[in-house]
């Protein structure tokens, strides 16, 4: 299995997946009882830390100070510290800076590409008992497979210098419960 990297920045790899959240008639993440059962219960807070930060960026920031500050940003002088902090605000950047922020693209090595509609600047949704989660379809093509992207084919990120894990979907996509929970939930029958 190829890992995605610079040498190789495709999604071929995860297609299957990027396909199955793309299909319509999956069954509403409000409708997956199993997955909010799971999420509730669920330890890896990672990409919740990166929902939470961007919340507090869309309230705190405006696009082109944001920009000003990513152009002038040394990546040489990051604290290691600081690293997380600073490569989510250049992926949030990103994102927000697209034309496009209600879907987002990927391309295959043999010049294919897959579009999924996905809310790429709100990461919750609210079940139907009023509890604020975040969507598994943004957990897995946002901040995972997007963030990848943007730091592998897209340099004005800044982000590929800070990068240094998840560059090999499978292991990540394979153990967490959440998303296999979901992947498999959204199939069933209405």
């Amino acid at each position: 299995m190829k890992r995605i990297s610079k040498e190789n920045p495709f999604f071929d790899e995860v297609r299957e997946y990027i396909e199955i959240c793309s299909e319509k008639g999956n069954k509403p993440i409000t409708e997956c009882h199993k997955t909010i059962k799971v999420y509730k219960e669920e330890k890896n807070i990672e990409y919740r830390i990166l929902a939470e930060r961007f919340n507090t960026y869309k309230d705190k920031y405006k696009l082109e100070e944001l920009k000003k500050w990513r152009d002038k940003l040394d990546i040489t002088k990051v604290e290691e510290k600081d690293k997380e902090e600073i490569k989510d605000l250049l992926f949030y950047i990103y994102l927000v800076s697209r034309k496009d922020t209600k879907s987002y693209t990927y391309k295959m090595k043999n010049g294919d590409s897959v579009s999924v509609e996905v809310d790429t600047l709100n990461p919750e949704i609210t079940t139907n008992d009023g509890v604020k989660i975040i969507h598994p379809k943004w957990h897995l093509l946002i901040s995972y497979l997007a963030y990848i992207d943007a730091a592998y084919n897209h340099p004005e990120t800044k982000l590929l210098p800070l990068w240094v894990k998840y560059n090999n979907p499978f292991p990540y996509l394979e153990k967490n419960i959440v998303l296999n929970t979901w992947l498999n939930e959204i199939k069933e029958n209405n």
